[in-house]
């Protein structure tokens, strides 16, 4: 039987608790979750179902009993807990700094932005600070790679990338595209993960206008 963690000496609340004890295990089984981290049944359970809902957790064995069901931790985005919003049905990622709505009223993002969306978070889970530009086609469209060249170049006018900058001996060793480098003909972008977490957290909450201006400078 699992040793219970004594969480007196260090207040913590309850859904960060509950976070610490996943991120450690990422399969689990929702009995052994229950022991270690000895807190109410219905809590534990109205937070496992959000985190299931908002896609961080997929179930590995259903079952018609909580006890016997076992999960997986497919989108770990950091160390503080997403802080469960039950009024508006969504989750609030503290790591992020942007909502997640897993409400069946709520209408879902467009298939654009959940390319988008992916590749943006590619980047952020990553700590991606420098990327190709075939790198970006083959996380965004490697298949439609004019499609996928537009979004690049997208990205671009948001500033989330901005071509590296060459230095002097590489300028000097170089007689091609002098002010910028290139890694096989290709250029090698600067990641600005600032900006990134900001439009990330606009699709998110289908804030398609706010990218829009993004695209417009």
């Amino acid at each position: 039987m699992a040793e219970k963690i004594n969480y007196k000496t260090r207040p913590t609340k309850k859904y960060q608790k509950i976070w610490n004890y996943i991120r450690r295990n990422n399969n689990f089984k929702y009995s052994d979750l229950e022991i270690v981290i000895d807190m109410g049944k219905e809590y534990l359970g109205i937070y496992l179902n959000a985190l299931l809902k908002a896609e961080y957790l997929v179930l590995t064995k259903k079952s018609g009993y909580k006890i016997e069901r076992e999960y997986r931790l497919i989108k770990h985005t950091g160390t503080l807990a997403p802080q469960h919003c039950p009024k508006e049905k969504k989750l609030y990622d503290q790591n992020m700094k942007s909502y997640v709505y897993f409400s069946k009223d709520r209408k879902d993002i467009s298939n654009v932005y959940k390319m988008v969306s992916f590749m943006l978070e590619y980047l952020l889970l990553n700590n991606k600070k420098t990327i190709t530009r075939n790198e970006l086609i083959n996380i965004i469209n490697p298949k439609q790679h004019y499609t996928a060249l537009e979004w690049v170049n997208k990205l671009e006018k948001s500033s989330v990338i901005t071509k590296k900058k060459a230095n002097n001996s590489y300028k000097n060793a170089m007689r091609w595209e002098r002010n910028f480098i290139k890694e096989d003909g290709v250029f090698i972008y600067e990641v600005d993960l600032k900006i990134t977490k900001k439009l990330y957290g606009h699709i998110i909450n289908r804030e398609g206008l706010l990218l829009l201006e993004y695209w417009k400078k």
